[in-house]
């Protein structure tokens, strides 16, 4: 019998904390990152179709643009993702999370975009991540 959980994969930038729980399926100690920041030579990658981070440690502005948002977060070295968010009533705004992301998940559609501030020795590398359902085959 096949185990019908999904494959959980780290971001693109981070690997599982716990590789040996992780090769159990267990991922509750979540992903580190490969490589440590450096605010000053640090890059953004733009990823599609996300679910974003949850919500605790985060600054909201409706006020600046995208581009606005980006260079504070570029500016603010605890700043570690950004991203532009719907509101109701097609109003939009932005988001900056400060520290550690938690529960993020790529979607096929709906998602959101979201800026993930990597080191820049992470960015180059382009890896495609899958949710593989139980009959799937990479």
């Amino acid at each position: 019998m096949q185990n019908a959980s999904p494959v959980c994969t780290c971001m693109q930038g981070f690997r599982p904390k716990n590789q040996e729980a992780w090769n159990l399926r267990d991922g509750s100690d979540g992903c580190v990152r490969n490589t440590g920041l450096n605010c000053s030579t640090d890059k953004f990658l733009h990823l599609e179709n996300m679910k974003l981070p949850e919500t605790s440690s985060v600054f909201m502005n409706m006020s600046i643009t995208l581009d606005e948002c980006g260079s504070l977060c570029k500016r603010n070295c605890s700043c570690t993702a950004y991203a532009n968010i719907d509101i109701r009533n097609g109003e939009t705004g932005y988001v900056m999370w400060i520290g550690q992301l938690f529960d993020m998940n790529v979607y096929h559609t709906d998602g959101q975009d979201l800026y993930l501030r990597l080191a820049a020795a992470d960015i180059g590398i382009s890896l495609f991540i899958y949710y593989l359902s139980p009959n799937e085959v990479l």
